[in-house]
């Protein structure tokens, strides 16, 4: 080993199993700054900057001995309580992690004198009531998570002395009410998380004082109803998640006063319907579940970016489904009864780029369906499907598609003209059909396609003429298929990686393969030529 070799290993600290008045049953590891350390004594401790006692079980310590450190981190052990002497003293301390510990007590000045710390991590603990002297001296704390715990209640203003607290995290809790002043003083506050928790009610005005708030997430909870102006006040608010709640309906000025937001999830709720002025108010991103009902509403915005829509039981989308959406970029419908695309469907989408109908019911596709796309449009897929047939002239004016999933249907056969004039297509995705065979030509204005994906199909012979025009391929899956042979060498020129697992090839010649390229077999039965 040389000396280069061995000074960066050392960088990370060695075991040491017991050290004068600290017990470690387990490991105690410690990063110096720039030091080979083979003994750990009182001058050094004094200059170590980083503490991780993870899986350590620690009966005593002296934190005079730590006095110059910046981070500790203890988890996987236990700590059921956290008295006021295990960081005392430690004045320069910028993050402390205690998590995955029992921690169950925590003293009223166990956090005191720490007024430069600005990360506070208490997760998986089993901490149950939060009190009041915890923070006051944390004057410059900016992190602060307690995802985990058992905690029940949020007294008011717990959190009043955090002027510069940027991150709460509260999520995997038992929390049921928020109280309006249960964030009071949190006038930084950027990420608020409250995720699987017991929520049933939130009190009006709950969110008022939190002007910078930017992330807000109330998903898994068990609410029912929403204050109408809960998030009025919330003017820099760009992501709010309410998933997998009881919500039936949300006022129409819900969103009016959020001029920022750009991501809404309202997936998983018992939703009847939206008002019309509810919809024209959204931006950015919506994510939305119609909880199976038989129509989802009339969408009509001009600042939406993206539409998301799951589970809906509408069979058939038609010019009436969507009615101007100007600025979608993006729109996806998923676990959807959709068997149906009528002509004109898409006349309503102006710079429409990205286009997903995927677990759902279609059974074939023509080039009606996709008639009024915008010519830029580039993404497709129809993932997880019934289709059993394409018309040969399907994506005869789709020029600038990108990208085209096909995976996971019914198909059989595909017409030889099926892919002519794809000259930019760089992705195509076809596995998990039942195709047999593909026509000499499929291919033929393929030139910049890249990876080619043909995997748990059943074809049992690839023409030689397949490749001929596909000067751009270096990627193509074939794994689980019928093939026997392969001995043409023009049949994957140019090819940098091929995956063939789980066919049963007999005869290959491997002399064709370029050297330097990179092949990959993985065959239940291989007879070199």
């Amino acid at each position: 080993m040389s000396f280069k070799q061995k000074h960066t290993y050392n960088k990370k600290i060695n075991v040491i199993q017991n050290l004068d008045a600290i017990v470690f049953q387990n490991i105690l590891e410690c990063v110096k700054k720039g030091t080979c350390v083979t003994n750990l004594d009182q001058y050094y401790a004094n200059e170590i900057h980083i503490l991780d006692v993870k899986l350590n079980r620690i009966d005593l310590w002296r934190s005079d001995y730590f006095k110059y450190v910046k981070e500790i981190i203890i988890a996987n052990t236990v700590v059921e309580r956290l008295d006021a002497q295990l960081l005392s003293g430690l004045k320069e301390l910028n993050e402390f992690t205690l998590n995955s510990s029992r921690l169950t007590e925590i003293d009223e000045n166990a956090f005191d004198g720490l007024t430069k710390l600005t990360t506070l991590d208490l997760r998986v603990n089993q901490i149950v009531e939060l009190k009041a002297g915890w923070f006051k001296s944390l004057k410059s704390l900016k992190n602060l998570y307690l995802a985990e715990n058992r905690i029940k209640e949020l007294p008011d203003a717990i959190f009043g002395t955090l002027k510069k607290l940027n991150s709460l995290n509260l999520s995997r809790n038992r929390i049921e009410i928020v109280k309006q002043s249960s964030f009071q003083g949190l006038v930084s506050l950027t990420i608020l998380i409250l995720d699987v928790n017991q929520l049933t009610q939130i009190e009006p005005k709950s969110f008022d004082n939190l002007a910078d708030l930017k992330i807000l997430r109330l998903r898994n909870n068990q609410l029912s109803q929403l204050d109408a102006q809960l998030v009025q006040n919330l003017r820099s608010l760009e992501e709010i998640g309410l998933d997998f709640n009881l919500i039936e309906s949300l006022d129409k000025n819900f969103f009016r006063a959020n001029k920022k937001l750009a991501r809404t999830s309202f997936r998983s709720n018992p939703l009847k319907s939206l008002h019309p002025e509810f919809i024209s108010s959204l931006k950015g991103n919506f994510r939305v579940d119609f909880n199976n009902a038989e129509k989802f509403p009339y969408f009509n915005s001009n600042e939406l970016d993206s539409l998301e829509i799951y589970h809906t039981s509408q069979r058939t989308l038609n010019k009436y489904s969507f009615a101007a959406l100007p600025s979608v970029k993006r729109l996806i419908l998923k676990f959807t009864e959709i068997g149906e695309i009528e002509e004109n469907t898409f006349k309503g989408f102006n710079i429409l780029a990205w286009l997903s109908v995927e677990n759902s019911k279609l059974s074939s596709l023509s080039a009606k369906m996709f008639n009024k796309l915008p010519s830029h449009f580039c993404h497709l897929s129809v993932l997880s499907n019934r289709i059993e047939r394409i018309d040969a002239d399907t994506f005869k004016c789709r020029r600038e598609l990108r990208s085209l999933n096909l995976g996971r249907n019914l198909l059989r056969s595909l017409a030889d003209t099926t892919f002519h004039q794809l000259e930019n297509l760089i992705q195509l995705d076809m596995s998990h059909n039942m195709l047999e065979e593909l026509p000499p030509n499929l291919f033929r204005d393929l030139t910049r396609l890249n990876i080619l994906d043909l995997e748990d199909n059943k074809l049992r012979s690839l023409s030689p003429k397949l490749f001929d025009n596909m000067r751009s391929l270096e990627k193509l899956m074939l794994k689980r298929n019928c093939l026997t042979k392969l001995t043409d060498p023009k049949l994957f020129k140019g090819l940098r990686i091929l995956f063939i697992f789980g066919s049963f090839l007999f005869l290959i010649d491997f002399l064709w393969i370029p050297i330097g390229y990179l092949l990959i077999f993985f065959l239940d039965l291989l007879i070199f030529n």
